[in-house]
């Protein structure tokens, strides 16, 4: 059952759907019209910020809270990828990800991941701001009060 502070995000192909909380996740599948329960965690060590599922892989289920990033494989019902870092944004062409530096607090860098979490592509400066960010085509979009930027990261991903 549903809470009523729940936050609800549901997989691109329209198999699944998260609930989250500051301190817990459920995971349903959607199967003949009826939501089945197929997982739930309860974190006791940080609240989730952010909870999505992957654009390139519907079964991927990203969490984010604390200072760290979890890919959980739903399909499997294992963590598939750990790494230091808040999650900022996937790259819905490449799957990319871009992830605030284990040590951003320190040094303000965006570090930008493959698809895979196997190795960090770039890093570069990075302030966070409370407007949306995009990842598209290797591009990175900034949209703020009354401007907006985008940097071509290409070049630097090799």
């Amino acid at each position: 059952m549903v809470e009523g502070y729940a936050k609800i995000v549901g997989s691109y192909d329209g198999k699944y759907i998260c609930e989250y909380y500051e301190d817990g996740y459920r995971i349903y599948k959607f199967e003949n019209d009826v939501f089945i329960p197929l997982y739930s965690y309860h974190n006791t060590e940080y609240s989730y910020e952010v909870c999505q599922f992957s654009y390139t892989n519907p079964n991927e289920l990203i969490l984010s809270g604390g200072n760290e990033t979890v890919v959980f494989d739903v399909s499997t019902l294992r963590e598939k990828y750990k790494v230091g870092g808040l999650f900022i944004v996937q790259d819905p062409i490449t799957g990319n990800y871009a992830c605030l530096d284990e040590f951003h607090n320190e040094n303000s860098l965006l570090a930008i991941y493959d698809n895979t979490f196997d190795r960090i592509l770039t890093r570069i400066p990075f302030s966070q701001y409370k407007y949306p960010h995009y990842f598209m085509k290797n591009r990175l979009i900034i949209y703020g009060a009354g401007y907006g930027a985008a940097l071509d990261l290409t070049d630097y991903i090799k």
